[in-house]
């Protein structure tokens, strides 16, 4: 295995296997718009350097919210900053399926990679309306959302933002190399060592 740091992201390169890109980069926080601008970018930019699978970071669309650990005052009912903070976060999350996972399925198909990216997801219509979850897709070659996965436990503050999710997103997705699991960190605290999921 060879590793080798390329300005923003790592490069993992397994000789007769898969070029491996991660993201080191961050969103552009609480942005929608400009952080789907920067996923096309450093997508297209990897992509011409030969990535077959790029890892987006944990709710890289569009950030972590890390006010919850910051900001007094929010287990407060009617606290007007948190208020605020948490509108911005439900307006930047995105639907899935929706515009976003559309855009990024056209580009996992024109560039032929797959995508992993943690998003903050709204529900907006049906079972969950009006719930955020913390959610990892996996977007196959063919532009497809290959697996769908909600953190099952969000952990200690995180519940203040993110509903639980359920088990429908633990599956291995078979990618061509070899089949790959993903997960969130509460996952495996919620279900013990990797194989009881």
């Amino acid at each position: 295995m060879v590793f080798r740091s390329m300005t923003n992201w790592v490069w993992i390169n397994m000789k007769n296997s898969v070029n491996i890109a991660i993201v080191q980069e961050g969103p552009v926080y609480l942005d929608l718009t400009a952080s789907m601008q920067k996923a096309e970018s450093i997508i297209t930019e990897t992509a011409a350097k030969g990535t077959e699978l790029i890892v987006f970071g944990e709710t890289w669309l569009s950030g972590y919210p890390s006010w919850l650990d910051y900001c007094e005052g929010i287990n407060f009912w009617d606290h007007e900053p948190v208020k605020e903070v948490f509108a911005l976060t439900h307006a930047n999350s995105i639907t899935v399926p929706g515009p976003e996972t559309e855009l990024l399925g056209k580009l996992a198909r024109a560039k032929g990679l797959t995508i992993i990216i943690g998003i903050n997801e709204k529900v907006t219509t049906g079972k969950g309306n009006g719930s955020l979850y913390n959610s990892l897709l996996t977007i196959d070659k063919k532009g497809k959302i290959a697996n769908h996965h909600r953190k099952l436990v969000p952990t200690y503050t995180e519940k203040l933002v993110w509903a639980p999710g359920d088990g429908h997103g633990l599956n291995a997705v078979e990618t061509g190399w070899q089949g790959r699991g993903t997960h969130l960190l509460g996952t495996l605290d919620a279900t013990g060592p990797p194989g009881n999921a």
